[in-house]
């Protein structure tokens, strides 16, 4: 009897059960799967470039969102180097996708940690990522760890999620902790 109970518990990421996702699927998922590089950065563009609220931003997002790179890295590489954290994650994500510039993870690294250190849970969030998958850098699973807990202390899910997959040993037995994955 034990063993048929055990086969339904599952170790699922603590911000899973927060936002109800608990199902097979999410379990089966991952947050940061990579989109081809000729998929564009509509999404990125989207989500991180809402209309209209972002002031001199807006007329980079109008730029991407017409193709014309050269035009957008006018406006945005000033903004980037004046500390606007926006400006510098949507920098480092044309260098790690190679849009409109030489793809060059070294040059997404540089500025997705300006943005990083200056706060910004996304570029944290993605500052992790390249860690964990050794993009740019050597492949520095406590260093990824210690930038998606600064981007889960400001309540960025993904890093959440990440971190309970982490924790349940699916990137390494080594950092396997049962007492930071809630069970279900």
């Amino acid at each position: 009897m034990l063993a048929k109970k055990n086969w339904r518990r599952r170790l699922i990421p603590p911000a899973a059960v927060v936002a109800g996702l608990a199902g097979p699927a999410f379990a089966a998922s991952e947050p940061d799967q990579d989109v081809p590089a000729d998929a564009g950065l509509g999404a990125t563009i989207k989500k991180l470039l809402p209309v209209g609220k972002n002031g001199h931003l807006d007329a980079v997002r109008k730029a991407l969102d017409h193709g014309d790179t050269d035009a957008a890295l006018d406006d945005l590489r000033p903004l980037a180097e004046k500390g606007d954290t926006k400006a510098q994650v949507l920098l480092g994500d044309l260098f790690l996708k190679g849009q409109g510039v030489p793809h060059n993870y070294s040059m997404a690294w540089q500025w997705y940690q300006r943005a990083a250190l200056a706060g910004n849970a996304q570029a944290q969030f993605k500052l992790a990522n390249m860690y964990r998958k050794g993009l740019g850098v050597p492949y520095y699973l406590s260093k990824a760890v210690e930038w998606y807990g600064r981007a889960a202390e400001q309540d960025y899910v993904e890093a959440q999620y990440m971190l309970g997959l982490i924790h349940s040993g699916r990137f390494g037995g080594a950092w396997r902790d049962p007492r930071k994955v809630v069970q279900v």
